[in-house]
């Protein structure tokens, strides 16, 4: 197996992927005499200035869409699924897949529109309106769309239905103002959508300028790259804004536009998109050399052959042109454009659903979490203490706090057969980790013996560490035996809502981990929180960002976009800065 950077290996299967059909520029903005010339460079699409004068031949229908969004992509598959250069799409698969996942038929469906609304630090908002050239079968769509509700779900996703021909799929507490939107509202997404015409397969925008701080806050919290990729940690400070237009018909015409916050930002993009390129081949050549150096079977080293050419083929397709703040790249062609155009539209499709899929397994996490919440206060009510883990007077790890709110969700059964006086890997406690109680199974991780769920420690989190337990005011000796009469004592963490005084609303208590960070359930090991880079181990589990349980019992999606400085308060529990998130 290739042991190369995780890095330099995604960024050559992204160019293989999204390059090969065109959407990216040449290598070089000219080519050297020896090579066959190219036409000549078409001008760049309408810089904004000039935009502004250009009217809709078809305008889009802009109903339901308010002036929250700052990213929409509309496509209308009509306009290529009966195009002659995409006879060879797998149609038939493509139907069944929508039918199957959603409840639609695909060939029915002329305008699917994809939404996003950012409001730090709250979770991105994604709105999906889907319009069908018959009635919708809303049965069928609701059982395979709606995710499942439960007790003190914070604004579960759902679908409505505003008229027959058409599906809206928002968040619950937006989805009044969404259907009461007539696309008239001044926004500057709206004012770029009203230019936009119908008759294109794919219309796409979105604006850069209001997330350029939390985004480049989230690359300042990047572990370190390797040095050919440092260079693109500037990229949320370059670009503006991004648009895309696709047109079919005797020729399929594309172009992807960049606009940048002045002229030598879109100089820089330019030479970054070298690099990018240039990059890109030089993966894809240490991966054969690699192949060729194992052995591997001639198949798979003609695999890295072809991908490189093709590669070399969809640089060659496109014209890039520079021209003041904007960075325009463009495909014109009979056929050249096609694959870009069905890669954008399953790539549209395919966040649809996961939308969808995603909100579920989220709502799964929330009442996981909430149980916690539940668990730990009733804990506190008997032991004037929220549960945490145990040691042996010497300060070896005993039992996780996750095993002694077991009688508190609904496994007192389990709890009952576990030797409290001995630690989690004794040979009689080791034999009941496989019985992972569902409640600490995370929907979005798979594993019979491991947790994501985890309390927050650390010189600024909750729960503190240390390794001095008699005599430290953290910790309280607790009698750990079934028998009574054995006195055989732990330590554990003395925490309770007196020490909270920062307020329990704000400030969090158990998290959602990385899969890197997943633990045996019964192991007294959480995560250990860093001031500095108070997103370690975080936001990797799902889309964007992680759930949290707060000290009052709430649950919380927090952006990984979210401030630093913000977190970190968020994990302090007696800064005497609190810090209120919008509820």
């Amino acid at each position: 197996m290739s042991r190369r950077p995780w890095s330099i290996r995604l960024l050559a299967s992204c160019f293989v992927i999204v390059l090969a059909p065109g959407f990216v520029p040449t290598a070089h903005a000219q080519k050297s005499p020896a090579q066959k010339p190219k036409p000549a460079v078409k001008p760049a699409p309408a810089t904004p200035a000039r935009t502004a004068q250009k009217t809709a031949t078809r305008p889009l229908n802009l109903n339901y869409i308010t002036a929250r969004p700052i990213v929409a992509v509309v496509v209308h598959p009509q306009e290529f699924l009966t195009a002659p250069q995409f006879r060879a799409l797998p149609i038939e698969v493509i139907e069944a897949a929508a039918l199957e996942n959603m409840g639609v038929e695909l060939t029915k469906l002329q305008e699917l529109i994809f939404l996003l609304s950012v409001d730090f630090p709250n979770e991105p908002s994604p709105v999906v309106i889907a319009r069908f050239s018959e009635p919708i079968d809303q049965q069928a769509v609701s059982a395979r769309l709606v995710p499942p509700s439960g007790p003190g779900i914070a604004n579960p996703a759902q679908v409505e239905f505003p008229d027959p021909n058409t599906i809206v799929f928002a968040r619950a507490d937006e989805l009044s103002a969404i259907l009461a939107a007539t696309g008239d509202a001044d926004s500057p997404l709206l004012d770029r959508l009203r230019q936009c015409d119908a008759s294109e397969a794919v219309s796409a925008v979105a604006l850069l300028d209001t997330v350029r701080g939390p985004l480049n806050a989230a690359v300042a919290q990047l572990p370190p790259l390797p040095p050919p990729l440092q260079g693109f940690t500037a990229l949320p400070s370059l670009v503006s804004a991004v648009q895309f237009h696709a047109k079919i018909g005797d020729k399929t015409e594309s172009a992807l536009t960049f606009e940048c916050p002045d002229d030598a930002s879109a100089v820089k993009l330019n030479r970054l998109l070298d690099q990018a390129i240039a990059l890109a081949n030089q993966a894809l050549d240490g991966e054969l050399a690699q192949a060729q150096a194992r052995g591997a079977p001639a198949s798979q080293q003609a695999m890295f052959k072809y991908a490189k050419r093709l590669l070399k083929e969809a640089i060659d397709q496109i014209e890039r042109q520079q021209e003041g703040k904007g960075l325009t790249l463009s495909m014109e062609g009979e056929a050249g454009a096609a694959p870009a155009v069905a890669a954008a539209l399953a790539g549209l499709l395919l966040p649809a659903v996961q939308a969808a899929r995603e909100a579920a397994r989220r709502s799964q996490a929330t009442n996981n979490l909430k149980q916690f919440g539940i668990a730990f206060h009733n804990y506190h009510d008997i032991y004037n203490r929220f549960p945490s883990s145990t040691y042996d007077k010497d300060g070896k790890p005993m039992l996780s706090w996750r095993v002694y709110i077991l009688p508190y969700v609904e496994a007192k059964a389990l709890y009952e057969e576990f030797h409290l006086d001995e630690p989690w890997d004794s040979e009689h406690n080791r034999k009941l980790i496989p019985r992972l109680p569902a409640v600490y199974r995370c929907p979005n991780f798979d594993d019979p013996e491991k947790t994501l769920y985890l309390a927050t420690t650390g010189p600024a989190a909750l729960f503190p560490r240390g390794k001095k337990l008699e005599g430290n005011r953290n910790f309280a000796e607790v009698v750990v035996s079934r028998d009574r009469q054995k006195k055989d004592v732990a330590w554990t963490r003395s925490i309770g809502l007196r020490d909270i005084t920062d307020g329990t609303e704000n400030v969090i208590m158990v998290v959602e981990a990385n899969p890197d960070q997943a633990v045996i359930w019964s192991k007294p090991d959480d995560l250990v929180v860093d001031p500095e880079k108070p997103l370690a181990g975080l936001g990797g589990v799902r889309p964007s960002g992680f759930m949290a349980l707060f000290c009052d019992g709430s649950v919380h999606f927090l952006s990984n976009m979210t401030n630093p400085e913000t977190l970190r308060r968020l994990f302090d529990h007696c800064d005497g800065h609190p810090v209120q998130l919008e509820r």
